[in-house]
């Protein structure tokens, strides 16, 4: 049996490229669900405790504002711009590409990116949260746009999937780097949260939906990436058949 037939008849079923877009669809359609229930809740029934510490913590924030913060949190939310997000998604596409040569890595990089992206613009549509009630050093915004944080949820799905894929494929040596991956969306949440533009309940949701959104897809493409995208199991899995 060769190694092609061995994979088809080992794990065709499991890897099928058409169940694996299915699997990613019905999850993506339940973590949308779940983060348009979170914003009508907070603009429904949790608006009198919620909002009211919510908008407490951000008259703090706009309270000790200085110039070099205000200046270092407008550097750091270039971190998670959509300018950034279009240039450097394809740029670590390809660097996953070169690295691994498969294509299931690459594609949870841009299902990342791609996914977070669309129920964003899915939940700002339906959920109409005003932003905090002070003054906004980011100028321009859609006033009813502060639910979830896109900068938040494109930083944690470009830092966050490079930092799984560092600590999946990556040597011991590099996986220090996932780490400090992890802190860049921190950093931009604090970011939008000093210039007054999301509440804290918005760029909490953003952290955790991309978070749960990165989990799902990981679980079901890089799996199948380390069962059948690489040389080393496809020569191991004939052996054992043939056994």
């Amino acid at each position: 049996m060769s190694a092609s037939e061995a994979v088809s008849a080992g794990g065709g079923r499991r890897t099928n490229p058409w169940a694996r877009s299915l699997l990613l669809l019905g999850a993506w359609l339940l973590v949308c669900a779940a983060v348009v229930l979170v914003g009508e809740l907070l603009v429904g029934p949790l608006r009198g405790s919620v909002g009211v510490a919510d908008n407490d913590l951000e008259r703090w924030f706009a309270a000790h504002r200085t110039g070099l913060g205000t200046s270092i949190a407008a550097d750091l939310t270039l971190l998670g711009e959509t300018v950034t997000a279009l240039i450097l998604t394809p740029v670590l596409a390809l660097s996953v590409w070169l690295w691994k040569r498969t294509i299931l890595p690459v594609a949870f990089m841009v299902a990342a990116v791609v996914g977070q992206g669309a129920v964003y613009l899915v939940t700002v549509n339906i959920v109409n949260r005003p932003r905090p009630p002070v003054p906004l050093l980011d100028k321009g915004l859609d006033p009813t746009h502060s639910y979830p944080s896109g900068h938040v949820a494109a930083a944690t799905a470009m830092y966050g999937a490079a930092a799984v894929l560092l600590w999946t494929y990556g040597s011991a040596r590099w996986r220090w780097l996932g780490v400090v991956l992890l802190v860049l969306p921190l950093l931009v949440a604090l970011s939008r949260l000093y210039e007054g533009v999301h509440h804290l309940s918005d760029v909490v949701a953003s952290l955790m939906f991309v978070a749960g959104w990165l989990t799902i897809e990981g679980s079901i493409l890089l799996r199948a990436a380390r069962t059948v995208g690489t040389p080393d199991s496809a020569s191991q899995r004939p052996s054992a058949a043939q056994s």
